[in-house]
């Protein structure tokens, strides 16, 4: 998991999300979700995300813009993964098993429909957040 968070920061590419920062905040290992934001934003790396509207992550997105965030609201029941796609890189992350691990696949094709499929989702959503 962590290896492929390190992969986003050396890619450089704007991330698309699709998260729920609650489960990432009680599952990630609390030095990766203290890490990741801080360098992805030092390292000048947008991240768009579609989160899971809970008062965690209302709380947590009054930093996006120190953050280098942007994030719309969907009401849905728990992700319990973390889907981020930059460049040609598809990650699927699942935090809530006995073992966490994550795929990361690179493939353009499959990175451009599930940019598409998660774009088009956007468009639909409510205003930006931060």
């Amino acid at each position: 998991v962590e290896e492929v968070y390190s992969d986003m920061l050396r890619e450089k590419k704007e991330i698309v999300a699709y998260e729920d920062l609650e489960d990432l905040h009680g599952e990630l290992p609390q030095r990766i979700f203290e890490w990741f934001p801080k360098e992805r934003a030092h390292r000048d790396i947008l991240i768009k995300t579609i989160s899971r509207d809970v008062p965690f992550a209302r709380e947590f997105s009054k930093r996006n813009r120190g953050l280098l965030r942007e994030t719309k609201f969907i009401t849905a029941p728990k992700f319990k993964t973390d889907i981020n796609i930059y460049g040609d890189k598809v990650a699927l992350i699942d935090l809530q098993g006995e073992t966490q691990f994550a795929v990361l696949i690179e493939n353009h094709n499959l990175a451009e429909t599930m940019r598409t499929v998660w774009q088009q989702l956007w468009d639909k959503l409510g205003p930006v957040v931060g």
